[in-house]
């Protein structure tokens, strides 16, 4: 996936990627930055984050996601997986 950068008078030294989760019943937000955007990010920052909850996590996704990042968050005891409809 190309990335587009748009520059703002300003020299862009780097790019991170910003992972989150916001906790609604708590009020809490769970974040992290990663050098690059990738499955094995992503998978290290949920199975991070999960680790403060004890019921069970929805994560709602789009349908860019890999196959690989797919079948290891299924592998994944407590957290359940909703995908947004395409084109929405």
């Amino acid at each position: 996936m190309k990335r587009k950068i748009i520059h703002l008078n300003q020299k862009v030294k780097y790019i991170l990627t910003l992972y989150g989760i916001y906790d609604f019943h708590n009020n809490l937000g769970y974040f992290d930055f990663y050098s690059n955007q990738n499955s094995e990010n992503f998978i290290k920052f949920i199975k991070k984050v999960i680790k403060n909850f004890k019921d069970k996590i929805y994560i709602i996704l789009d349908n860019h996601i890999s196959k690989y990042t797919k079948e290891e968050l299924k592998k994944i005891k407590n957290i359940k997986l909703v995908f947004l409809p395409y084109n929405s």
